[in-house]
């Protein structure tokens, strides 16, 4: 049996999702050492690490099994890194408890390429979102359907 076109785009837009999420939480990795020293009980690198274990948990599950949960932490995730990304640069966020100061004004090549990483997963995963919503109305469950308007 041929998957529907709907379920092919949406499969499609899960790996898109798992690579845009795999390419942020290669960089936040990666760069996480970088940030060790920031901190003290939980440091920039710690930071970095959690969030790119987050990533790398969220595209494997949209890639083993993409159901709506896995859509929604791949919302959830890519929303958070682009806030902190972006917001590391125009926003100083002083140390709350635990956590370090964020703030670093300025942009360099791997802060862009997990910016734009984590830009192109939350795109993904709203259209992702709205794709399963559309296969999932159009099947014979749970199908709209229309009213007769009742005669007064």
């Amino acid at each position: 049996m041929t998957p529907s076109p709907i379920r092919m785009v949406s499969r499609l837009l899960g790996v898109l999702a798992a690579v845009a999420l795999l390419g942020t939480a290669y960089i936040h990795a990666d760069l996480a050492g970088n940030f060790d020293a920031i901190g003290d009980q939980v440091t920039e690198g710690a930071l970095f690490r959690a969030q790119a274990a987050a990533a790398a948990v969220a595209a494997l599950w949209l890639l083993i099994r993409p159901t709506r949960l896995a859509w929604w932490l791949a919302l959830a995730v890519s929303a958070a890194s682009l806030a902190a990304v972006v917001g590391s640069v125009y926003v100083e966020v002083p140390a709350i408890g635990p956590f370090p100061k964020l703030y670093e004004p300025v942009w360099y090549a791997e802060k862009g390429y997990a910016a734009a990483a984590a830009g192109a997963a939350l795109v993904l995963a709203v259209t992702g979102l709205g794709a399963g919503r559309t296969r999932r109305s159009s099947g014979r469950r749970g199908e709209w359907h229309r009213t007769q308007p009742r005669s007064s």
